[in-house]
């Protein structure tokens, strides 16, 4: 019931606009999505997105009520708003929905990056109904809850949080982003169906599942491939005569704030899409005249709301943080000599750092962004992927109308300056903050290869009844499919941690009977003698454990790992054991996962001599200040 309730709320968009908007019901999906998550996004900064929700609902309500009437009074646009609703999107979108269902069912959380985040953030804000970041939450007041609260939305209307809802509602949010590609089919098309079936289910797996970083599309919540499909939806957005549709205006407005709330990254790419629009809507639709007026004031400020909503988006968010988390350690600022060091880096970088920009474009060259099976995944290095857009986009400038030429060259143009823009800032990241490490590569430039795709796919569509030969068109089509179906590997069906999750679940039913029921803000600390790199296993127990005790309204904090483990380092430091007394001094409990076999001796005047797993402890402090651990459980 949770998927059809969930389904027929964001439907009520598009009821609304196919009443009183005459939009068809694939093309209010985005809008809809949309504004769910920036309405939620206000209220979430004031710390109420409860709020926010019930007038969510409320909204709805009203909506539908109105389009009732309306459909109910005036006889006349009832055929107009039944063909507008009722359309081959519709059935798309629903048996595409089902399959997503399907396939994400049975998942549960189980990658280092969504436990301690994607996971995480929308069951914090699903339990707490109120602000929730900072270090005691695990994720940096960078990341933007865009995708959180919509999670958080689909959740509170099934009543529950369940993980596999997580997967569920992301990939909901990518669908909605590409179901405009459906607009042209018509019924009397049905064949057309089955197609676009198959390539909205498997297009957003192109570049999310290859295994970088574990990032299988439909199996992993990694924000990367969403972010990427909003910014080509946006690219494609800012290429429309903005000004003359009111609709697309909003749409376009709302999308760059989107961008944005996917992740902070996102206000590069949304610097690129601005770039686009404004030479757009100045230069090739000349919608703008440059010349200051009186008169054009009123014409300039819409041409600005785009901008000025991206703007507030990412300073608002700047100030709420900066407001209720100013003391978050790790949060960085932009200083005079950071300014400096970037100049220095690209117009006189030092011999270490020529270096690194040496071999980073050699990576550049060498390493594929798609790996499959298919024997020329390989090929699929950034340069070649450019120079397959380059020549889709030359099939279309001589397949289009003679007017729509100039707006196919400006998307050629500013596809590929976001590609160059984003690899110069993901050199500049790593030189500064990684010290010229290469890391996460195809995770972070497929999302804005995936946007250059999305970008694409939705040209083509647009331009189908643009086509001086409409045999073009389906060539087009045809060698995406082709493309897309036979570069994508197998669905990965791994899952990691079922042990892990159901020891960790059974730990924490034990812990929450220990504890005194009205003794809910206790900081529980977790201890381990190794962490497997592969697996993550002190990950995956201690926010298995995180994630249940939660429900309880239990906050538990710290990873500790008594001996040297195998976490890359740029991941973990371990912590030397005998500084364990100054990691407790902030918690009150202490759960020991696995046996401690080098304990040493301060530590051994706490624990005892090899303390075992499932040893449960409570810190106790004397009137002299000194602390002791008391083991209250062994489970």
């Amino acid at each position: 019931m949770g998927i059809i309730l969930n389904l027929f709320l964001l439907s009520i968009g598009s009821i609304f606009g196919s009443v009183y908007l005459n939009k068809r019901y694939e093309e209010m999906l985005p809008m809809t999505v949309m504004v769910i998550i920036f309405t939620l996004f206000i209220f979430y900064m004031l710390s109420i997105p409860l709020i926010g929700y019930y007038l969510l609902i409320l909204a709805g309500v009203i909506l539908v009520t109105l389009s009732g009437l309306r459909f109910y009074k005036d006889k006349d646009i009832r055929k107009q708003a039944l063909d507008n609703f009722f359309t081959p999107g519709l059935l798309i979108f629903t048996v595409v929905s089902f399959l997503i269902w399907f396939v994400t069912k049975e998942n549960f959380v189980m990658y280092f990056d969504e436990l301690r985040l994607w996971a995480l953030y929308p069951k914090s804000i699903f339990v707490s109904n109120e602000l929730m970041m900072g270090s005691d939450l695990y994720f940096s007041t960078d990341y933007l809850p865009g995708m959180p609260l919509f999670q958080y939305f689909f959740a509170k209307n099934v009543g529950h949080f369940a993980e596999s809802h997580l997967y569920l509602s992301y990939a909901l949010v990518v669908l909605s982003l590409l179901m405009p590609i459906t607009k042209k089919i018509k019924w009397k098309n049905f064949w057309a169906i089955i197609p676009a079936i198959i390539l909205l289910f498997t297009f957003p797996m192109l570049f999310a599942n290859s295994g970088f970083d574990g990032q299988y599309y439909y199996k992993a919540l990694y924000i990367d491939p969403v972010l990427g499909i909003l910014f080509g939806y946006s690219l494609f957005l800012s290429t429309q005569d903005l000004k003359r549709d009111k609709f697309k205006h909003i749409l376009f407005s709302l999308s760059l704030s989107m961008v944005i709330l996917m992740k902070i990254v996102g206000i590069v790419l949304v610097g690129c899409v601005i770039l686009s629009y404004l030479f757009n809507q100045i230069f090739i639709y000349k919608s703008y005249k440059l010349k200051f007026k009186k008169k054009n004031i009123k014409n300039y400020v819409k041409l600005f709301i785009p901008i000025f909503l991206a703007m507030f988006t990412f300073l608002s968010w700047h100030f709420v943080t900066k407001l209720n988390f100013e003391a978050v350690q790790g949060h960085e600022t932009i200083s005079a000599s950071r300014i400096t060091d970037s100049l220095q880096l690209f117009l006189n970088p030092n011999t270490e750092q020529k270096e690194f920009i040496s071999s980073y474009i050699s990576y550049i060259d060498d390493n594929a962004i798609i790996r499959s099976d298919s024997s020329y995944s390989s090929l699929t290095t950034v340069p070649n992927i450019c120079l397959f857009f380059l020549l889709i986009m030359g099939l279309l400038y001589f397949s289009v109308v003679k007017n729509k030429r100039k707006i196919i060259i400006s998307a050629s143009v500013f596809g590929i300056f976001s590609i160059i823009i984003f690899l110069l800032f993901y050199l500049y990241i790593y030189v500064f903050t990684f010290h010229s490490t290469i890391l996460c590569y195809g995770r972070y430039i497929g999302a804005v290869i995936s946007g250059i795709s999305v970008l694409t796919l939705l040209l083509i569509f647009e331009s189908s009844y643009k086509l001086k030969n409409n045999s073009v068109y389906y060539f087009l089509l045809s060698l995406l499919i082709l493309l897309y179906v036979t570069s994508l590997p197998k669905i990965s069906t791994v899952i990691f941690g079922e042990k892990e999750e159901m020891e960790t679940n059974n730990y924490a039913a034990k812990i929450v009977s220990t504890l005194d029921d009205n003794n809910n803000d206790v900081n529980l600390f977790t201890v381990y003698n190794y962490c497997d790199a592969q697996t993550y296993t002190c990950v995956l127990y201690q926010h298995h454990l995180f994630l249940s005790l939660i429900d309880k309204g239990i906050y538990s904090r710290g990873i500790y790992l008594a001996s040297e483990g195998v976490v890359p380092p740029e991941f973990y430091i371990p912590i030397i054991h005998d500084d364990i007394t100054f990691h407790l001094r902030d918690h009150d409990y202490v759960l020991i996962v696995e046996d401690i076999e080098n304990i040493e001796e301060e530590s051994e005047g706490l624990f005892g001599e090899s303390p075992k797993a499932g040893e449960f402890f409570k810190k106790i402090i004397d009137e002299d200040g000194v602390v002791s651990m008391k083991k209250i459980a062994d489970f």
